[in-house]
């Protein structure tokens, strides 16, 4: 999930049936797509399209 005006990511992983602790990262740099190895999301420029003033 992304939250926009914080600016955080938070991955929740599926691990043998269950889904454990919320990892958190900052909308900077690349995060690749665990079930989808090919495909990268470059937050820098996503980020740098959100509004700054809400």
């Amino acid at each position: 999930m992304v939250h926009p005006i914080d600016r955080v990511l938070t991955v929740y992983r599926l691990i043998d049936g269950e889904y454990g602790k919320p990892e958190l990262y900052e909308l900077n740099g690349e995060t690749q797509v665990g079930v989808l190895p090919d495909i990268v999301i470059r937050w820098d420029e996503l980020a740098a399209r959100l509004p700054v003033d809400y």
